[in-house]
């Protein structure tokens, strides 16, 4: 598709490139008539203007860049909404960029991002896989922002949630119904959020003197498929388990659906508790027990420390929001 350029819209109106780029920024200078008219051509060509280009030219780049891991998963959809709306309230728009989980992906949207001379970033780093492309962006000096995943002994902003109080809280909740065999389902240890969810689950299991058993744990890359897929294996023989806490609610959701394959019944033979509560963990039945994760405040609160740190270089800062305990009928 061909794009219009200023030279075409001043060619047609009959003025200057010169006007039409006042016109249309709405400089002093140019008389009323003359910027209708300006306006009119230029909207009857489809012009758009380069915005690329003209931050280059005025140094006045105000465009932040979003890395995530996964934007097919809702968790992301709502902590971009809260992204999109505090940098838009602050002058300032995002471009989008998603890894997959992949560490080569994600060092090549850094550089993109570098591409694009975004004024700072805001990224979820691919975990397990160490924070040489995060150091990447302190060499080059840009601001930048943590979102949920961090690296122990990195001094840098970070917004996330008290995943030790996520596994704490669910721990305690499935002991109190009375089971004591619960599966640890999804993730790696190295992964801040798995450490700390399952240091919590950890210590709710010690506090009754409950043993962590290494069969009542599942390490794997969470999605829905690899989930569903690894919760159908482990109930193809003698069950070691009578409660599943899932790392996430794409975890617990894929694994309530191959429960209810295998012919049992959740709660009543195995109950399943999630993390981040997701639009759809209410339609599905019965419910999912899950932690509310703020992700839109998320969004909101790493946009607002992101900001403040390109226009005031504010020290680094650490949030920790807290999940709040949505009770349905899974557990």
């Amino acid at each position: 598709m061909k794009c219009i350029t200023i030279k075409e819209v001043a060619q047609i109106a009959g003025v200057s490139a010169n006007t039409v780029s006042r016109a249309l920024r709405g400089e002093s200078g140019v008389s009323v008539e003359t910027r209708q008219h300006i306006t009119e051509v230029a909207a009857r060509l489809g012009y758009e203007p380069n915005i690329v280009a003209s931050h280059l030219r005025t140094q006045k780049n105000r465009t932040i860049g979003v890395i995530v891991i996964d934007n097919s998963n809702p968790f992301y959809a709502e902590v971009l909404k809260g992204i999109e709306n505090a940098c838009k309230s602050r002058g300032y728009q995002i471009l989008i960029s998603n890894t997959q989980g992949d560490p080569a992906r994600e060092e090549q949207a850094i550089r993109l991002m570098f591409s694009y001379r975004v004024r700072g970033m805001i990224i979820d780093p691919v975990p397990n896989s160490g924070d040489d492309r995060v150091r990447l962006l302190l060499k080059r000096q840009v601001a930048f922002v943590l979102a949920s995943h961090y690296f122990p002994g990195l001094e840098a902003n970070w917004v996330g949630y008290d995943d030790h109080m996520v596994g704490r809280a669910l721990g305690n909740l499935v002991l109190d119904k009375g089971h004591e065999r619960i599966l640890f389902f999804g993730g790696f240890p190295g992964d801040s959020t798995y450490d700390d969810r399952f240091a919590g689950f950890q210590e709710a299991l010690a506090h009754r003197g409950i043993e962590c058993r290494n069969d009542c744990i599942a390490h794997f890359h969470v999605d829905y498929d690899t989930a569903y897929r690894r919760m159908k294996l482990l109930l193809t023989g003698p069950r070691s388990f009578t409660a599943v806490l899932a790392y996430n609610d794409i975890a617990a959701l894929a694994a309530m659906a191959a429960i209810k394959e295998e012919g049992l019944l959740v709660p009543g033979d195995v109950a399943v508790a999630g993390v981040d509560d997701i639009a759809m963990t209410g339609l599905v039945d019965p419910g999912l027990t899950t932690m509310h994760l703020p992700k839109e405040e998320a969004g909101k609160l790493a946009s607002e420390l992101l900001i403040d740190c390109i226009e005031s270089c504010a020290p680094p800062r650490r949030v920790m929001l807290k999940p709040s305990l949505v009770m349905r009928g899974s557990v």
